[in-house]
């Protein structure tokens, strides 16, 4: 019986000694850098749409995805949207394009321009960013 013991306590005390040598050996995980504050991160990725480097985009996790706010203005300067120009609550508009974009084989002949809508903009979101 106190064989077993010590052969669990030996154990344990290898084991302890085997994770403390292998975390000053390889590290212990690489911590990610702190993201910018909002307004810089939606400035960046501005910068980065205009000059076509879409690798160097960057989002803010949030418990459940990206923050709205920054993928709404992502979202809106890819599509040329002004994302100052919509009121909290209002629908916003999508224009359909022109026929004169859509190529003979694929028209569809219509009498005037449709409009569809989205429904309420959020204008980002109430939960706190995880940095």
């Amino acid at each position: 019986m106190l064989s077993w013991i010590m052969l669990i306590i030996a154990l344990v005390l290898f084991s302890v000694l085997g994770v403390w040598i292998f975390a000053g050996v390889f590290g212990r995980g690489e911590a990610l850098p702190p993201m910018m504050e909002t307004a810089d991160v939606k400035e960046a990725n501005r910068a980065a749409v205009e000059a076509g480097e879409f690798d160097k985009i960057q989002l803010e996790v949030v418990h459940r995805g990206y923050r709205m706010d920054q993928v709404d203005a992502l979202i809106a300067q890819l599509t040329g949207a002004d994302p100052a120009g919509y009121e909290a609550g209002a629908e916003r508009e999508i224009a359909v394009p022109a026929a004169a974009d859509v190529p003979a084989e694929n028209r569809v002949d219509l009498e005037e321009e449709q409009v569809e809508r989205e429904g309420e903009l959020t204008h980002g979101s109430n939960e706190t960013a995880h940095r």
